[in-house]
C-alpha cells in the first residue's frame, strides 16, 4: 500500500484552541507557527523551544499530513486538562536561575495564585491566551464534556467534505471502513480519511475539577475506600450513550491522559522542564476506581451502541492489570476477543513483566546514560506486547524521543552535533530497536501484524530532530526500509554491549522483507485492523 496512516495525532487541537473563544480562526488545513502573544515571550521563543523542546507551531495538520502521503488519519481530540494550569513547586526547579525565570513568567502570583501563566501555555501549545482563559476559569469551561469536547468535535466535523485551498485535496470523516474502501477506487489519491479518537475520558465527564481542588489534591494517594467512591457515574454513563449517537463515533478512548480523572491512576508523562512546572502526583500509578470500571463497560459495550475500542496508553501499571483481569473474568467479554490499543508509544528496554516494570523508578531511569531505550512505566513491557498482540490489536509507535530513546542514546546521538542525514539512519535505528524489542517479547509472526505509527505530532511531544512534523513521514517510510536492508549491530550506550546482533535481527523479521515490514507499519496492518473492527 503506497500511502501512509497515522494512529494517533492532533491536527484539529491547536486551531480549535486559537478559535473557540476569540476572533482569531484557524483551519485545521494550513500550516503556522505558534502566535506567540507575550512581545517578551517572542524575544525568548528560542530559549522557551529549547528549554521545553517542544515544537512551537502545527505538526500535524492535514496539510502537512498530505504531504506526507497520508490517506487515513486518526485524530485525537480531547478537551485542555485544568491540570494544565496548576503549578508545581517552583522549589523543585532546577538550575535555581530557572526559578526566576519561572516568577517572570510562569507563576501567575497575582489574580490567579498557583496557577501558570496563559502567556506560557500560549507560547508552548499555540493556544490563544483568551482560549487558556476560558479554561481556566470555573464559570467558562464547567463541564468537560458539553464545554470542552463537543464542541472540539463540531469544529472538526464542520470540515467534512471540504476541500483543501491549498493542496486541493478532500476531508472525509468517516464511521466504517467500507466508506475508505469504495471511496480509495474512486477519488484518485484526492480524498483524505479521518477518523476520530478520545485521548483522556475525562472528556466524558458533566464536571471540570476548578484549580484549587487540583492545587489541595497534589500528592494525594487514594485509599481503597476512597477509590470505590462513584462522582458523575450516571452523567458519564449519558454521555457515552450520547456519543455512540454522533455521526462519528470515535473508534477508541485513551481512559487516562495527564491527571487523575477519578477513574484510575495515570503513568508519569511529562518529563524535564514540564515534568517540574507541573504536578502529575494525585493518584498517580493507583489502579482502577469503581467509576473506571463501568466508564470501560460501557465504551466496550454493544448494546448502548457501537463498540468503542480502549486504549491503554497513559493507564497505569496497576490500571492496565485490573483492565486485562476485566477482560479475562467478567461475563460480559466471556468468548470475545476484544482488541487492545496502545495508540503512541515505546518499549521499556527488556523489562518482560508489569511486576518489574511497576517497580521501575522514572525519574532515576531518565538520568541512566546507559539507556538505549526510554524505560519508563508509561511504556510497554513484554507482558503488554503479548497481550495486545494476541488480542489483535494495534500498537502505534510514537515519534517522541523522550518515548522511544533513553537519556544515554539521546546524550551520544541527539546531542552528539550530528548532521541531519545521519540522524535520520539513527532514528530509524531507533524505531526498529523499540519494534524489535517487541518482537522478541512474543517471537512469533504475528506479532508483526500489530505495529503502526501513532506519531503524537501536536501533542506537546519532542520530535525526533529530523522529522519534525507530519510532511516528513514519507522521508521516514523510505529512511526505516533503507536500514532494515542495510542492518547494523545495536549498541547500547556507555557500555558497548550488543542489544541485538545482525544476526537476531535477521531472524526476528521471520521471513519478511524490508519492504513487507515497512508497508505492514505505515500502512497495511492499520486497514487490516479497521477492515475487521471498524464496521458500524
Amino acid at each position: 500500500m503506497n500511502f501512509n496512516i497515522d494512529i494517533h495525532c492532533h491536527p484539529s487541537t491547536k486551531p480549535f484552541m486559537s478559535s473557540m473563544v476569540d476572533a482569531e480562526k484557524k483551519t485545521v488545513f494550513e500550516q503556522y507557527n505558534h502566535h506567540i502573544e507575550s512581545g517578551v515571550m517572542e524575544l525568548l521563543k528560542k530559549q522557551l523551544a529549547k528549554l521545553s523542546e517542544v515544537h512551537l507551531g502545527t505538526q500535524s495538520n492535514f496539510d502537512s499530513l498530505f504531504r506526507g502521503g497520508h490517506r487515513v488519519v486518526v485524530a485525537s481530540i480531547t478537551p485542555m486538562e485544568r491540570g494544565f494550569l496548576v503549578a508545581g513547586d517552583m522549589k523543585n526547579i532546577k538550575p535555581k536561575a530557572l526559578s526566576l525565570i519561572a516568577k517572570a513568567f510562569v507563576f501567575d502570583l497575582g489574580s490567579w495564585p498557583g496557577t501558570i501563566k496563559p502567556i506560557l501555555i500560549n507560547g508552548l501549545m499555540g493556544f490563544s491566551t483568551k482560549n487558556v482563559e476560558y479554561v481556566r476559569n470555573a464559570s467558562g469551561l464547567s463541564n468537560y464534556f458539553k464545554d470542552g469536547l463537543l464542541p472540539e468535535y463540531n469544529y472538526l466535523k464542520s470540515f467534512h467534505n471540504k476541500v483543501s485551498p491549498q493542496e486541493k485535496y478532500t476531508l472525509k470523516l468517516v464511521n466504517s471502513f467500507k466508506e475508505i474502501e469504495e471511496g480509495m477506487l474512486t477519488d484518485g489519491g484526492k480524498t483524505l480519511y479521518v477518523i476520530l479518537s478520545i485521548e483522556g475520558a475525562h472528556a466524558l465527564k458533566n464536571i471540570a475539577p476548578v484549580t484549587t481542588e487540583i492545587k489541595a489534591n497534589q500528592g494525594r494517594v487514594y485509599t481503597p475506600d476512597e477509590l470505590n467512591e462513584v462522582e458523575d457515574g450516571p452523567g458519564i454513563k449519558a454521555n457515552i450513550t450520547a456519543m455512540k449517537k454522533w455521526k462519528y463515533v470515535p473508534l477508541f478512548v485513551t481512559v487516562m491522559h495527564h491527571f487523575w480523572n477519578g477513574m484510575g491512576g495515570h503513568a508519569r508523562s511529562l518529563n524535564k522542564l514540564v515534568g517540574e512546572v507541573l504536578n502529575q502526583s494525585e493518584g498517580i500509578n493507583q489502579p482502577l476506581t469503581a467509576l473506571g470500571r463501568p466508564v470501560i463497560r460501557d465504551l466496550l459495550s454493544t448494546t448502548n451502541g457501537p463498540r468503542i475500542l480502549i486504549d491503554i496508553k497513559h493507564m497505569s501499571v496497576a490500571s492496565r492489570r485490573e483492565f486485562y483481569r476485566m477482560l479475562d473474568t467478567e461475563m460480559q467479554f466471556a468468548g470475545q476477543t476484544i482488541p487492545i490499543i496502545c495508540s503512541h508509544t515505546g518499549v521499556a528496554a527488556d523489562t518482560d513483566s508489569m511486576d518489574t516494570l511497576e517497580q521501575v523508578n522514572d525519574k532515576a531511569e531518565e538520568e541512566n546514560t546507559h539507556n538505549y531505550f526510554h524505560k519508563a512505566r508509561i511504556n510497554l513491557c513484554g507482558d503488554d506486547v503479548r497481550r495486545i498482540s494476541k488480542s489483535g490489536g494495534l500498537i502505534g509507535i510514537q515519534l517522541d524521543e523522550k518515548r522511544i530513546a533513553g537519556a544515554g542514546f539521546t546524550q551520544k546521538y541527539f546531542r552528539g552535533g550530528f548532521t541531519d542525514i545521519a540522524l535520520r539512519n539513527i532514528c530509524s535505528e531507533l524505531i526498529m530497536s523499540n519494534v524489535f524489542m517487541m518482537v522478541r517479547a512474543v517471537h512469533s509472526p504475528e506479532v508483526w501484524n500489530v505495529f503502526s505509527i501513532g506519531s503524537d505530532y501536536d501533542g506537546l511531544i519532542n520530535h525526533l530532530d529530523p522529522f519534525p512534523g507530519s510532511e516528513l513521514i514519507q522521508v521516514l517510510r523510505e529512511e526505516i526500509e533503507f536500514y532494515l536492508n542495510n542492518l547494523h549491530d545495536v549498541v547500547e550506550p556507555g557500555t558497548g554491549n550488543i542489544i541485538f546482533s545482525v544476526a537476531e535481527m535477521k531472524t526476528l523479521m521471520m521471513g519478511f522483507t524490508a519492504k513487507q515490514i515497512t508497508e505492514k507499519i505505515f500502512s497495511s496492518n492499520v486497514m487490516a485492523f479497521l477492515k475487521k473492527n471498524f464496521n458500524r
